[in-house]
């Protein structure tokens, strides 16, 4: 299979994006070998909604601030982090979305958002970040990743990014968090033991298993809570016992 062209890349998620805009109720698809969705727009935003009530169910409602990430790139992490986001702000919830990929962040493009200052200014303290946070025609707020620092590891574990997360924490009912894979970059591993709750997101046709394996327990030895998985991108044609989900929800006790 031939590497995808970044601007390929870039347009695709663009255009998904775009959808969200189109009182459409998600845009995440999995396309199939015609080129259309293979799923609905109802099924998606079905599956979404099942994810924010196992999230509830499973945590028992205790949590607060969420992380997403992925144990390598790829594997959609940045897409679902968006719509459970937009799920959520739906529910009307308070919600802070905050790109903690400050090495290639893509929330700003998602959402169309301008990327002059963002996280990384707030943590270098030159901005606050009460006046950087902007909000989407959903009522969403997003903190995006702001500009391209030389060192992101030394910012995420900071004592500003603590007490970032504490004031935030006291303004927004849920604040989820995405990050970098967690075996690219040390960075989801600094992160996880400051949040109540971490999801890994695993891709159906991309994700090994020993890759998932490892992630989980960096992120445990780290002192981070692993709630479960999101498998993305389920081919619907191998597995139509799931409705069709692109997206469900698996709690970890099952991955072990």
């Amino acid at each position: 299979m031939e590497a995808e062209n970044p601007n390929s890349r870039l347009e695709r998620i663009q255009t998904k994006a775009r959808r969200l805009f189109e009182a459409r109720p998600s845009w995440l698809f999995r396309g199939n070998s015609s080129g259309e969705p293979a799923d609905t727009p109802a099924l998606i935003a079905e599956s979404f909604r099942t994810l924010c009530a196992n999230l509830r169910i499973y945590t028992a409602g205790q949590y607060h601030t969420l992380m997403v990430t992925s144990p390598a790139p790829g594997e959609g992490k940045s897409l679902t982090v968006a719509n459970l986001a937009v799920s959520l702000t739906r529910r009307r919830l308070s919600v802070l979305l905050v790109d903690a990929d400050l090495r290639r962040p893509v929330l700003h493009k998602i959402f169309q958002l301008p990327n002059d200052v963002g996280l990384s200014d707030v943590l270098k303290g030159e901005a606050e970040h009460d006046n950087v946070i902007r909000q989407t025609r959903e009522g969403l707020n997003v903190l995006t990743s702001g500009t391209e620092p030389d060192d992101p590891t030394v910012l995420l574990e900071s004592g500003r990014m603590r007490e970032m997360i504490t004031d935030c924490a006291g303004k927004y009912q849920i604040i989820l968090f995405d990050t970098p894979p967690v075996l690219s970059t040390p960075d989801a591993v600094l992160l996880t033991p400051l949040v109540d709750w971490t999801v890994l997101v695993l891709g159906a046709e991309t994700t090994l298993t020993e890759e998932a394996k490892r992630a989980k327990e960096m992120l445990e030895t780290a002192n981070g809570k692993v709630l479960g998985s999101i498998l993305n991108s389920m081919n619907s044609q191998l597995a139509p016992g799931y409705h069709k989900y692109s997206n469900y929800y698996t709690h970890s006790s099952s991955d072990e």
